[in-house]
């Protein structure tokens, strides 16, 4: 996900998600503190060998036998395979998020 400033013109990268994801329903809290965004389809796609390999996606027998081929979100070591989530970002100081410190 990147993100603009629409002063300086200034684009960077804000957040990445996990393998394969879609990253959507970005909305904030009206004090702008808090961000909620959703990870959709993490995992999705070809595994990670076939993706550096090859443009062919799995079978569903190959992704049945490896669930977390490609991404093991949410639960990192312990997935049995990975599963939609949402996600929550603010800043440990406490200010919007996307400010500069002062």
């Amino acid at each position: 996900m990147l993100v603009a400033d629409p002063e300086s013109k200034v684009l960077c990268r804000f957040m990445v998600g996990p393998r394969g994801c879609e990253v959507t329903g970005i909305t904030w809290t009206p004090d702008m503190k808090y961000i909620f965004v959703n990870i959709q389809h993490p995992g999705e796609g070809p595994m990670l060998k076939e993706a550096q390999n090859s443009t062919k996606a799995p079978t569903v027998e190959e992704a049945q036998n490896n669930p977390t081929g490609s991404s093991t979100w949410p639960d990192g070591d312990q997935a049995t395979r990975p599963r939609p989530a949402s996600v929550v970002i603010w800043r440990e100081d406490g200010n919007v998020v996307g400010s500069f410190p002062a």
